[in-house]
C-alpha cells in the first residue's frame, strides 16, 4: 500500500489540531478539549509516519505535539472538575456557601493554568510546530511505496492491546484507584491506535472503537469523581478552614465515595468484554 492514505490521514489531523489550537490559546473550554484530543491523535500517527519518511522531523514534531498535550492537561482537568462540582452539588443538594468556596478556588486555579499555557503556546512557537508537522506530510507524499509503516502500525496496535489486557488482569476486584487509572490510560491509547488504523487503512474497527469509547467514558467518569474528591480533601487542609467546613467537606467526600464504589462495580461487570477485545486486537 502506498503512503497516500497515511499522508491524508495525517494532514486531516493537522488541520483539526490547528483549528482547535486557536481556541485553546484563547482559553475556550471546547478548544482546550479538542486540542487535547487532536494532539493525541497526531501523536499516534506521527511515529508511524517516521517509518515511511525522514524520521527525525516526525520524531521532533511528535515531541512538540506532546508538549501541547501536557500544557493543556491541567486546564482541561480543571474544566472537567468544575462541571462535576456543579452536577454533584445538584445531585446531593450541597450547601451553596461551600460550593461557592470550591468554585472560586477552581476558577482561580484555572486562570493561572490558562495564563501559563497561553504564554507557552505563543503563536510563533505553535506556527513552527505546525510547519514541522506539515513538512512531514509533504515528505510522506513524496515517499512512494513502503511496507515498513504498516508493520509499525500493527506493532503499535498489538502493544497497546497487550497493555490493556495486562492492566485488566491487574485490576482485581478491590477498589484501587491507581489500578483503575492504569486501565483508563491503556484504554485511551488503544482507542487512538484503532482510530489511526481506521483512518489510514479504512479498517473495519468502528464496533471496537465504540466499545473502547464507552469504556473510556465509564473509567473517565470514575476518575473525574476521584479528582473532585481530592479537591474536597485539599479544601479541608487549607489554612483557615473551620471545623464546620471540614465536616461538610467530609460528608460531601463520603457521598462521592459512594458513587465511585457503584461505578467501580459497573466497571468490573464490563471488564470481561474489554479483555476479550484486547485479546482479539493483540492477535490481529
Amino acid at each position: 500500500m502506498s503512503v497516500d492514505r497515511l499522508a491524508r490521514a495525517l494532514d486531516e489531523q493537522v488541520r483539526r489540531f490547528a483549528r482547535a489550537l486557536a481556541g485553546a490559546r484563547r482559553g475556550e473550554v471546547a478548544g482546550v478539549h479538542q486540542a487535547r484530543v487532536a494532539s493525541r491523535r497526531l501523536r499516534e500517527i506521527l511515529p508511524v509516519a517516521a517509518w515511511a519518511g525522514p524520521g527525525d522531523l516526525a520524531g521532533r514534531a511528535r515531541d512538540e505535539v506532546r508538549r501541547v498535550t501536557q500544557l493543556l492537561g491541567p486546564v482541561r482537568e480543571l474544566d472537567v472538575t468544575r462541571g462535576y462540582l456543579e452536577d454533584a452539588a445538584a445531585r446531593h443538594a450541597w450547601e451553596l456557601p461551600v460550593v461557592e468556596h470550591l468554585r472560586e478556588g477552581l476558577a482561580r486555579d484555572r486562570r493561572e493554568r490558562q495564563a501559563a499555557a497561553t504564554a507557552a503556546l505563543r503563536q510563533e512557537s505553535t506556527k513552527q510546530m505546525l510547519r514541522d508537522v506539515r513538512q512531514v506530510v509533504r515528505d510522506l507524499a513524496a515517499a512512494g511505496h513502503t511496507a515498513a509503516w504498516e508493520k509499525r502500525l500493527d506493532r503499535r496496535r498489538r502493544k497497546r492491546a497487550k497493555a490493556l489486557g495486562a492492566s485488566l488482569d491487574d485490576l482485581g476486584t478491590l477498589y484501587v484507584p491507581t489500578r483503575l487509572h492504569a486501565v483508563r490510560i491503556a484504554t485511551k491509547k488503544l482507542r487512538y491506535s484503532l482510530e489511526a488504523d481506521r483512518a489510514i487503512r479504512r479498517a473495519a474497527l468502528t464496533s471496537d472503537i465504540r466499545t473502547l469509547e464507552s469504556a473510556q467514558e465509564a473509567l473517565g467518569h470514575l476518575h473525574d469523581l476521584q479528582i473532585l474528591q481530592d479537591r474536597l480533601h485539599r479544601a479541608g487542609r487549607e489554612a483557615g478552614a473551620t471545623r464546620a467546613l471540614m465536616a461538610q467537606l467530609r460528608r460531601m467526600s463520603a457521598e462521592l465515595e459512594g458513587e465511585c464504589r457503584q461505578l467501580h462495580a459497573q466497571v468490573l461487570a464490563r471488564a470481561a468484554r474489554w479483555r476479550q477485545l484486547a485479546a482479539r486486537q493483540a492477535e490481529r
